[in-house]
């Protein structure tokens, strides 16, 4: 907990639902890191004025993501066309070098070479030309497998030295499209590999089965991988631009769609975007609960959507405040579907919440030409602002005016019972935990170690099923002694341990002891294969492909220097002709393609956890959302419940935060949510996670080791936040309810959520009472 003085500004990084780092470097570390970058800070002379009209709209915290425009995950098109000229390219000078300069390899070799280099030229021509043309997948993929078969029958027999050209395609196909896409691709060179091997090798069904079953493997674990992370982007993408509570689009999504409107828009457009906010909604969260007011939300959602037209949108700004775009407006009564939006607003809150005013105030505004997106939010913020104006004209006298709810609450009370409360309590919120727990999970499979064993699993496997397949043929006699035997069998039982090792989340200092004993076990095979050790050394492939996907640059390296090792030493000690040309090809082969697919892989994690941040964090603030909060709240309730640390939730609401809307503007309210957000992080440790739960409530999720730590917190975060809120109005309240709950051994999430709402109701009843106390001993 820091003490004394001022805090220093710092950037914080907070892991939620589970960390992902066991056993690597920090600098390799993936998973479900949400940065929150503090936004910049106003100079204090410029954002203290209450009266001045014009305030910057916050500085958005979080990167936006372009997913529609890749290809594959984290690769646009044109970079698409740009990889595979250096990947043709730098292979096609490679091997025209050594067949040109030496003798190391056939001289046949430099046909192949000369057509990839011309392969390498038209995908320049096509990142320059073609961009996004829906074949350059396609002829990316099949143009480089034909330019390798025409390659093997122009070298003849020699090919069966540089067949494992074939993985340049098929890898850069399996990596950067989907499963439907790639698997023909994959099975066409996989039949290539085994069809050629038969015909052009001294003892061909032993090499073939054992290199084909290999590069299948390879191919499968590049495959599942990326699907996996596919998924993980692709749910994460649309979670990043939907409210966590009323799944409406969010702020990140109607941004966009402006945007893209914007950018479509004829000379005859004419787009209109309505704005509003509920009427008096701070009630029901302050007479009745959290819980009560989520539901109101929803409905008003609900309702919303049914109001308005397929083709418009409906986003939630955040609060109680909602937003249609309707981006054909041309042939639209908007005074008619005002009306609308403030008929489905009545109907959904008198439904849920009838005690309370049930109206909404709506207003619109008419894009004009070469208005930004930010202009036109403003504008439209503005007109909702003067339209509650004229509707409250006390509210124009700015600060001097406080103007406090004529509520029924009794002093120290709240209307209505516990009951009462209860039974408007939506019993999804349980559906809704356990929904963010087990996507929490599916994305540290997909990130973390989890996948890099299943990954191993799969290779291992493959290496027994080769061996099998080359105990079966005529040659392969030699197998089935005892030694050779125990080692195949010991690449199953490996393959079993690490399936296990994923499901119990084994460090990856381990994959490093899996590796080697998986390169030990192949070596007994493939010394004891005689005459078949040349057929038989393609296994040492399998833990340098494995190995990318575990480590980093750094420590993958000695794995693949070791691979490659047993791979020459195999070849050298067999009679194998063209031991030197193979032994070359592979090398320029395995160098390149392992030095794409890390390279490759470490831009799909970092795009792959992007996604997984946006969908966690709060476009306005930074902070974590709804559903971050939930995966952080039952992430940390599982650890406490295996541990002994103390979980504490701390709830805050900013008190009669409505006045900075209805008194100032919008704008000036969405700058001191960031400010608040901000002046919270400062306060809380490193550890702690800082989430705005929606509107101006917040929590902060703690584990400490003594509960006397919860009330120094609190005092701390209240007067950051009286500073952050001081400092932009003056005359309106600038202080905060805060409320917490500690976890109770046994108590699951929703009901430990539920026990912090009804908290921080209480806290809010009490705020309310001494301030409504304070004004009448001032009037007195």
């Amino acid at each position: 907990m820091p003490t004394g003085g001022v805090s220093t500004p710092r950037t914080s990084v907070e892991i939620l639902g589970f960390s992902l780092t066991d056993g690597r470097n920090a600098s390799d570390a993936v998973g479900m890191r949400l940065l929150h970058r503090r936004a910049p800070r106003q100079n204090s002379s410029t954002a203290g004025a209450p009266s001045a009209p014009a305030v910057n709209e916050p500085a958005t915290t979080t990167e936006e993501i372009d997913f529609e425009r890749f290809e594959g995950i984290g690769v646009p098109a044109r970079i698409a066309w740009m990889a595979s000229a250096v990947l043709y390219g730098t292979a096609s000078m490679t091997f025209g070098a050594l067949a040109l300069a030496t003798t190391l390899i056939p001289r046949e070799l430099a046909y192949f070479a000369a057509f990839g280099t011309l392969m390498s030229l038209l995908c320049l021509v096509g990142a320059k030309r073609f961009t996004n043309a829906w074949w350059g997948g396609h002829f990316r993929s099949a143009t480089g497998m034909m330019i390798v078969i025409g390659g093997a029958i122009a070298i003849g027999d020699v090919h069966s030295a540089t067949s494992l050209v074939m993985l340049y395609p098929m890898l850069v196909t399996a990596y950067l499209y989907d499963a439907r896409r790639s698997i023909p691709y994959v099975t066409f060179g996989t039949l290539y590999f085994a069809t050629t091997l038969m015909v052009l090798v001294p003892d061909p069904t032993a090499h073939a089965i054992a290199t084909a079953t290999v590069i299948a493997g390879i191919s499968a674990v590049v495959v599942r991988s990326q699907q996996e992370l596919r998924s993980v982007v692709s749910i994460n993408r649309d979670l990043s631009v939907t409210d966590a509570l009323t799944g409406a689009a969010n702020v990140r999504r109607l941004r966009e769609q402006l945007s893209n409107v914007f950018a479509e828009a004829g000379p005859d457009s004419r787009i209109a975007l309505f704005a509003m906010d509920l009427d008096d909604f701070k009630r029901v969260n302050d007479e009745f609960s959290h819980t009560r007011g989520d539901s109101v939300l929803k409905a008003v959602s609900a309702e919303i959507e049914g109001a308005v037209e397929p083709g418009d949108l409906v986003a939630r700004r955040g609060g109680d405040e909602f937003a249609v775009l309707v981006p054909d407006a041309r042939d639209r009564d908007l005074d008619a579907l005002t009306q609308q939006i403030r008929d489905a607003i009545r109907r959904a809150r008198n439904r849920i919440c009838p005690e309370v005013n049930p109206n909404g105030s709506v207003a619109f505004a008419i894009h004009t030409d070469g208005e930004s997106v930010d202009q036109f939010l403003e504008r439209c913020d503005d007109a909702l602002h003067e339209s509650k104006l004229d509707a409250h004209p006390e509210r124009r006298f700015g600060g001097d005016v406080i103007h406090l709810h004529d509520t029924r609450r009794i002093r120290g009370g709240r209307v209505g019972d516990a009951a009462t409360r209860a039974d408007h309590r939506v019993s999804s919120s349980v559906d809704a935990i356990s929904e963010e727990l087990n996507m929490a999970r599916s994305i540290q499979h997909a990130l973390g170690t989890a996948s890099s064993w299943n990954v191993f699993s799969i290779l291992s496997f493959a290496c027994g099923l080769a061996i099998a397949g080359a105990m079966a043929t005529r040659t392969g006699a030699e197998l089935t002694s005892p030694l050779p035997l125990a080692a195949a069998i010991g690449l199953y039982a490996l393959g079993g341990l690490s399936m296990l090792a994923a499901r119990c989340e084994a460090g990856r200092n381990w994959m490093h002891l899996a590796l080697v004993t998986m390169l030990a076990l192949n070596s007994v095979v493939v010394w004891s294969a005689g005459p078949l050790s040349a057929a038989l050394a393609d296994l040492f492939i399998a833990p340098a492909v494995c190995a990318v996907y575990a480590f980093s640059s750094r420590l993958l390296l000695p794995h693949l220097v070791a691979g490659l090792g047993l791979f020459v030493a195999a070849l050298a000690q067999s009679n194998y002709e063209y031991t030197v040309a193979r032994v070359s090809v592979t090398a320029v082969i395995m160098l390149v393609l392992v030095g794409m697919l890390a390279k490759a892989r470490r831009v799909t994690h970092e795009f792959t956890e992007n996604a997984v941040r946006l969908s966690t964090v709060d476009p306005l603030t930074g902070a974590t959302n709804l559903r971050g909060m939930r995966r952080g709240v039952a992430d940390a309730i599982e650890r406490c419940g295996r541990g002994g640390q103390i979980l504490a939730l701390v709830s805050v609401d900013l008190d009669e935060f409505k006045q900075v809307n209805d008194v100032h503007s919008h704008t000036l309210g969405d700058r001191m949510l960031v400010d608040v957000a901000a002046a919270m992080r400062t306060v809380a440790r490193e550890q702690d996670v800082v989430s705005r739960r929606g509107g101006d409530e917040f929590a902060v999720i703690c584990t400490i080791e003594d509960e006397h730590e919860i009330p120094i917190l609190c005092k701390r975060l209240g007067d950051a936040i009286v500073t952050a809120r001081a400092k932009l109005t003056s005359g309106l309240t600038v202080s905060a309810s805060i409320g917490s709950v500690v976890w109770r051994r046994g108590e699951d999430a929703d009901t430990f959520l539920a026990r912090a709402d009804e908290e921080l109701h209480g806290a809010k009843a009490d705020s309310h009472a001494r301030r409504t106390g304070a004004v009448e001993r001032h009037s007195a």
